[in-house]
């Protein structure tokens, strides 16, 4: 198991599995995942069943982002709607109560290019909901309740701090899990070439093997003959 396999499972097995893979690991940033949200739980699951819903939101989010027409926002819409009804069907008869949570993560991915990456590899932590509002208010130009654009430039100046962060942490996280992938990968080559290796001494021993039974043959017949000969003399 690996750090995104941690994030499709039940979530109640969440904690115990990742403290399993910190141990077996040997890898203290494992422990120190924080276990997902419900809302981002259902969001996760809806990545690894509904992918194509997801690319399809996330294409339209991102054409949206660098200033697509209606009829993007029109897709984007509806992209949306299909990778929530996925996380509501994967939360069963709570998904009412987590209609916002989900929402508000559905936010952040769209307006937020790092979290719809974490979004698309299914591993959502659910630390991403409480920024959703901010992100929206700074997309939209909305967030301040006065008519003066200076409070509110203020107010997205104050938020943009800790986007950075968010981001940075999430950049991190898909790092991470690339990193570990590759080592797998690594790990796996060395081992099919390690056993490769010890099949062709196996090989190269049973070769030697079958060469000496061979040559004992060979002498055996050639005894064989050899009295056969001495009978006919007699």
């Amino acid at each position: 198991m690996n750090v995104e396999d941690l994030y499709g499972l039940p979530l109640a097995e969440f904690v115990r599995e990742r403290n399993a893979l910190a141990k077996s690991s040997g890898d203290k940033d494992v422990a120190k995942l924080k276990k997902p949200s419900s809302a981002a739980w259902a969001l996760n699951q809806a990545a690894r069943t509904n992918k194509g819903d997801v690319a399809r939101f996330l294409h339209a989010a991102g054409r949206v982002r660098a200033g697509g027409d209606r009829s993007v926002m029109a897709e984007l819409r509806t992209a949306e709607a299909d990778v929530r009804r996925a996380a509501l069907h994967a939360l069963g008869a709570s998904g009412d109560a987590q209609l916002a949570a989900v929402n508000a993560l559905l936010a952040a991915a769209a307006v937020d290019e790092s979290v719809g990456q974490v979004l698309a590899a299914g591993t959502l932590d659910g630390s991403e909901e409480a920024e959703a509002s901010g992100f929206v208010g700074a997309v939209s130009g909305g967030g301040s309740s006065g008519g003066g654009g200076g409070g509110g430039k203020s107010s997205a100046s104050d938020r943009k701090p800790k986007r950075d962060e968010v981001r940075e942490a999430r950049e991190r996280k898909v790092r991470e899990q690339a990193r570990k992938k590759r080592e797998a990968a690594e790990a796996a080559c060395k081992e099919a070439e390690e056993e490769a290796e010890r099949l062709e001494r196996e090989a190269d021993e049973a070769e030697e093997k079958a060469d000496r039974a061979r040559r004992r043959a060979d002498a055996a017949r050639e005894k064989a003959e050899a009295l056969r000969v001495a009978l006919d003399v007699e």
